[in-house]
């Protein structure tokens, strides 16, 4: 994930534009393996407001299931809670537990 960050006067949908541009002037470089770039504008205050690191004396797997199945899950009921991203950890989630 790579994050840009603009001045105040610079208007985010000619930003968005802008940087968009040069990732299709890359995008043949790119190694064939790798995923076409996402190119997205962010609220900053729509930011993370907690974020917890999860680890433990067990497999990835493991680690990532509890993150998943259970934290998350928990997370996701709490009134006010808009979404819960896991970052890292195994990367084929659906196909777990």
């Amino acid at each position: 994930m790579i994050r840009i960050e603009f001045d105040i006067s610079k208007s985010g949908i000619v930003a968005a534009q802008e940087v968009q541009n040069k990732i299709n002037q890359i995008v043949n470089e790119l190694p064939s393996s790798a995923e076409v770039p996402v190119v997205s504008k962010m609220d900053p205050d729509a930011g993370s407001v907690l974020q917890i690191a999860v680890s433990a004396n067990r497999s990835t797997r493991d680690v990532t299931l509890i993150a998943d199945k259970l934290i998350k899950r928990k997370l996701e009921n709490c009134q006010g809670v808009g979404q819960v991203q896991i970052q890292g950890g195994a990367t084929a989630r659906s196909t777990l537990w």
